[in-house]
């Protein structure tokens, strides 16, 4: 007979300790989902936590920063590679990252607002 576990945390159902044991920052957390290249059980509970307290303040900031950061990141990682056919999906991205985290009434939230108004604006 095989008992199924439902609940409890994701570190419970887990037999190697060291690789599922949460990231101690940021930064590390981004990491893992770049190595894998797929979101980490991690990353999705963190982003559960980011809707969550958005949700709770009702002040949606963390989760449009949390994914302008993967983003960013993604961007930069494609230009680090430099490859000519990339280069289009590239300028696409850029784009896109424009229309969305740049627009007057929403976007990323910047501490120095007269960097927004140049990014807006710009």
């Amino acid at each position: 007979m095989k008992l199924l576990t439902t609940m409890g945390s994701i570190c419970s159902n887990q037999n190697e300790s060291n690789q599922q044991l949460p990231p101690p920052d940021l930064s590390e957390l981004l990491q893992q989902t770049e190595k894998t290249g797929l979101p980490t059980p991690w990353l999705s509970e963190f982003q559960h936590s980011c809707i969550n307290l958005d949700q709770r303040t009702g002040v949606k900031w963390r989760t449009i920063l949390l994914e302008f950061i993967l983003e960013v990141r993604t961007i930069i990682r494609l230009h680090k590679e430099g490859k000519a056919e990339k280069e289009e999906t590239l300028r696409e991205l850029i784009l896109q990252m424009e229309e969305r985290f740049f627009q007057e009434e929403e976007g990323v939230a910047l501490a120095d607002s007269g960097l927004r108004e140049r990014l807006v604006d710009g």
